[in-house]
């Protein structure tokens, strides 16, 4: 039996942690439950690690294994979300993650994206890649706390997640994905999108979001009003959807689209 192997204040901080359904945890929770040093705290998440009621994901943070896992000594692996959540504090979920929270996600992935005011190294966790994107505080803005999990996490809003994924498309899966995952897009704030556009002062992100939104206008009923908004936002120069710089030229929004992608949309 697992529990056996654990001492009296590791058993202790082990069902703590279970009554606050508390999966993932760091150093310091571990010292404010227990009340010890963080020294004493370091050496007895350490030795728990050493028995497999715990696992490291990096320095100061760990994975608490469930009871059933423990008693039949098997394999476990918690959501990258919650481990996610407990890395940083000024952050938020975004770009594909965000768009999986949303249900507008097409496929499972691997990775988990996070924007981030501070500058974060990427985690390797199992078989999953929890990304960090540094976000400039000027765009530090547009999300808000959603229940996932019994736990409360801050998620990009679906226009801030709108704007992030025609700003990186790299982070959402590319362009066919992006319009896939657009074809689900029921209830945005076309007014609060436009104010965010504004913020980012893109104007690539102008110029792809009106190719793509008026050809899709009739299937996510665009406003002709937001088309045309973002017409006069428009520049007087030439854009290009990718590196490439290869494709079908706009004239109406003076882009340069690549077959794939005019394929995509002519047969959402």
């Amino acid at each position: 039996m697992g529990f056996k192997k654990m001492s009296g204040l590791e058993q202790m901080l082990y069902f703590k942690l279970e009554e606050k359904d508390q999966r993932v945890f760091t150093v310091k929770d571990v010292t404010r439950i227990l009340n010890i040093s963080s020294y004493h705290a370091r050496k007895l998440v350490y030795d728990m690690v050493k028995k497999s009621a715990c696992e490291r994901v990096k320095a100061g943070l760990y994975v608490k294994i469930p009871q059933t896992v423990l008693l039949r000594k098997g394999k476990y692996t918690e959501d990258p979300i919650l481990i996610g959540s407990s890395i940083t504090k000024s952050y938020f979920f975004s770009y594909y993650t965000a768009l999986n929270l949303h249900g507008l996600g097409q496929r499972y992935t691997k990775e988990v994206y996070i924007s981030s005011a501070k500058h974060q190294k990427d985690i390797i966790y199992h078989d999953c890649r929890i990304r960090f994107i540094r976000v400039i505080p000027k765009r530090f803005f547009g999300f808000k706390n959603t229940e996932y999990m019994h736990h409360k996490i801050p998620v990009a809003s679906i226009e801030r997640t709108v704007a992030d994924i025609f700003d990186r498309p790299e982070y959402a899966g590319g362009w066919q994905e992006i319009i896939l995952c657009l074809l689900d897009l029921e209830t945005v704030n076309w007014k609060k999108l436009l104010e965010y556009i504004e913020i980012f002062n893109e104007k690539i992100m102008i110029h792809r979001m009106g190719y793509i939104f008026e050809k899709l206008q009739d299937n996510i009923n665009v406003p002709e009003q937001f088309i045309k908004a973002l017409k006069k936002k428009t520049s007087k120069n030439t854009y290009y959807f990718d590196e490439k710089k290869k494709g079908k030229y706009s004239r109406t929004w003076r882009i340069v689209v690549p077959e794939k992608i005019m394929e995509a949309v002519e047969n959402a």
